[in-house]
């Protein structure tokens, strides 16, 4: 994780995702999220696990191993165009660019 990013507690990520408490604690004792030590022995996420962790709810159901999940959200991140799961303003129709992007808490300008 940078440290320049946006860091929220579980019950954070556990709103902004709409997974409960314990699926988000679990996710990281399993280390499927990166997290971060916190104040006083607490744990924080980035943004980038918090779109793991909303891509990992979407798709819970619809793709059953954890490791396809995984190359689903490692296509979504790549910097590589040639792999990456392009995406303009408007997220041109694409449902899981679109789950992503509400996954992704805004910042207030």
């Amino acid at each position: 994780m940078q440290t320049h990013d946006t860091l929220f507690t579980p019950t954070e990520a556990a709103v902004l995702t709409g997974l409960p408490l314990k699926a988000v604690n679990n996710a990281i004792d399993r280390k499927t999220v990166s997290a971060v030590p916190g104040e006083e022995g607490g744990r924080l996420l980035d943004a980038r696990a918090l779109v793991s962790l909303s891509i990992e709810r979407r798709l819970s159901d619809r793709i059953a191993t954890p490791e396809l999940r995984r190359k689903v959200f490692d296509a979504f991140w790549s910097d590589d165009p040639l792999h990456a799961l392009m995406h303009g303003p408007t997220y041109m129709g694409n449902a899981l660019a679109c789950a992503a992007a509400n996954a992704t808490p805004q910042r207030p300008h």
